[in-house]
C-alpha cells in the first residue's frame, strides 16, 4: 500500500458513470493517502432518501426504518440529487478546514456536462485547496454485465432494453466531449487496481 503525501489540502473529484468502478476504486485511494477522508455520493443519498417508520415511537424514529423515497422520484430529481452535491462540498471544506484532503465520490457527468464545476465547485474550494479531477471509466460491456451482476434497483430502468440502455449511454456517455475542458486523468478500470493507483497517486501529488 502506498503512503502518499500531498504537500497542500486537496480535493480529489472521482467521476463516472454508474457501475464503472469509482467506489472501489477510491476505497483503495483513500487508504493510499496520508490524511484524508472519503465522502461517497451514494451514502449521503442513502441517508437523506431514508424515512423514519410511522410506527416508531421516541428515539427509534432515528432508524429511519420507513419505505425508502425513489430515485426515479421527482423528489430525488429536484431535491436530494442536489443536496447529495452541496452536503459533499460542506462536509469537504469542514475536512480541508481541519488540514485533511478529500476525496468526492460521484458521478459527476451531467455536472462535467453542464458546467457544475467551473460555476459551483471551482468557486466554492478556491484558494482553500487545489482540485483533481479523476475520470473513471471502462468498456461499456463490462459496465453494463456490473450492473446485470449487481441486480441494484437503481440500474433497472437503464438495463431493461437496448433502447433503455443507449438512451442512458446518450444521457452519460462514457468519456463525455465536455470533459476536455478541465484539467484531468482518466484511468480504466479494466486496469489493475495497483497500476491505477500508480497513475493517480503521481497525478495528484504533482502541483
Amino acid at each position: 500500500m502506498l503512503n502518499l503525501k500531498i504537500s497542500m489540502p486537496s480535493v480529489i473529484i472521482i467521476a463516472g458513470i454508474a457501475a464503472v468502478g469509482k467506489s472501489t476504486f477510491s476505497k483503495i485511494l483513500v487508504r493510499s493517502i496520508d490524511n484524508c477522508v472519503l465522502l461517497d455520493k451514494d451514502s449521503i443519498n442513502e441517508s437523506f432518501l431514508s424515512t423514519s417508520n410511522t410506527s416508531g415511537v421516541g428515539s427509534e424514529i432515528y432508524r429511519l426504518t420507513g419505505a425508502k423515497i425513489s430515485k426515479t422520484s421527482n423528489y430525488y430529481k429536484t431535491n436530494v440529487r442536489l443536496q447529495s452535491y452541496q452536503c459533499m462540498l460542506r462536509l469537504a471544506k469542514d475536512n480541508l478546514d481541519c488540514g485533511k484532503s478529500v476525496i468526492l465520490d460521484g458521478n459527476y457527468v451531467n455536472e462535467i456536462r453542464q458546467g457544475y464545476l467551473e460555476t459551483v465547485l471551482f468557486p466554492f474550494f478556491e484558494g482553500i485547496a487545489k482540485i483533481k479531477l479523476v475520470y473513471v471509466y471502462a468498456d461499456e460491456r463490462v459496465i453494463k454485465q456490473r450492473m446485470i451482476q449487481r441486480n441494484a434497483s437503481r440500474d433497472t430502468e437503464k438495463i431493461k432494453s437496448k433502447k433503455a440502455w443507449r438512451l442512458f449511454l446518450k444521457e452519460q456517455p462514457l468519456l463525455p466531449p465536455e470533459l476536455e475542458k478541465y484539467e484531468h486523468i482518466k484511468i480504466n478500470t479494466d486496469v489493475s487496481l495497483e497500476q491505477n493507483i500508480q497513475i493517480v497517486g503521481k497525478y495528484i501529488c504533482n502541483g
